[in-house]
């Protein structure tokens, strides 16, 4: 390969990385920068062995020549730099599969951008064993993880999205990403993994899936409030909202039980709905009571609002 041709390659792989794709949440124009020369630099580098210092020379030269030092740290330090290198490249690679068969119509292609999705998994279950140190490093590997499933999704490839959406949950499950600061995050792994039961048809996995979420901060919420300090209202606000997002899920599900003709498993008090019929508004009130007992008039509104959605 020579100069022009890579010259070419990075330019193509700038479009995906670069300012196209936005800055991720809570990161910096300069984190941005080293995280796209890092792509750049670990994918043509490390993958065409022979290759580094001509791309290093085409990254100076797109990226400027401050991002020099980074970029020779990311394809030849050990650590955290190896783990970031390491999923880069499998993240490019997966990036560039989607670009030439956007819509996987070759076998070929499904099968290499999941080998690179299980490579991720393997990279952060090694991670698992010291998670008090290497939480932030798994946290991004479920970042990586989520929007290469959200790709799948797009083109219904659910059984296998759901597969390292999975996986990603259980990683923050296990790990310090239990904590409240990334609840949100936990719950919308929760929420897509459901998505995904429902394009598939499969409310059952669906419903499944939410309650395992509500479950999960039931038990958060109980942990907090054992702390001889109390919660902060903070932290009661994003549980609580977090709950309501789970809950109108599930409220969801329950108005599709009714149009398919199919009783919800959690009626009312004393008076389960009968499937079959369009919802009246008495039953609609009746399951927001249920599935969304503790939430308030805001949260009700959402939840209907899902449901027609």
């Amino acid at each position: 390969m020579n100069q022009a041709e890579i010259l070419q390659e990075v330019e193509g792989i700038l479009k995906i990385f670069g300012k196209e794709a936005g800055l991720k949440k809570g990161e910096t124009v300069s984190e941005a920068e080293e995280r796209q020369c890092g792509a750049i630099c670990v994918l043509l580098g490390l993958v065409r062995e022979g290759k580094e210092m001509a791309v290093v020379k085409t990254a100076r030269r797109l990226l400027g020549k401050r991002k020099y030092e980074w970029v020779l740290k990311v394809m030849g330090c050990g650590g955290e730099a190896t783990v970031e290198g390491a999923y880069l490249v499998n993240v490019a690679e997966c990036y560039l599969l989607y670009q030439k068969d956007r819509y996987f119509h070759s076998r070929e292609t499904l099968v290499s951008y999941l080998a690179r999705l299980h490579t991720i998994t393997t990279t952060m279950t090694t991670l698992l064993d010291d998670d008090e140190h290497t939480y932030h490093l798994i946290y991004n590997g479920t970042l990586y993880l989520f929007e290469l499933s959200r790709l799948l999704l797009k083109h219904s490839f659910t059984k296998e999205a759901i597969i390292f959406l999975g996986f990603a949950v259980q990683c923050c499950e296990c790990t310090m990403l239990a904590q409240v600061k990334y609840l949100k995050w936990r719950v919308r792994i929760f929420l897509t993994i459901s998505l995904a039961y429902e394009m598939m048809g499969n409310v059952e996995g669906g419903v499944a899936a939410l309650q395992k979420g509500v479950q999960e901060v039931q038990e958060l919420l109980e942990l907090e409030q054992s702390d001889p300090v109390p919660p902060s209202q903070e932290t009661l606000g994003v549980i609580d909202d977090c709950m309501a997002e789970l809950q109108c899920g599930l409220f969801k599900f329950s108005v599709t039980r009714l149009d398919s003709g199919k009783p919800d498993d959690s009626p009312a008090k004393g008076k389960p709905p009968t499937g079959g019929t369009t919802p009246t508004p008495d039953t609609l009130k009746a399951l927001l009571t249920s599935t969304l007992p503790t939430a308030g008039p805001a949260h009700h509104l959402k939840a209907l609002l899902t449901a027609l959605s």
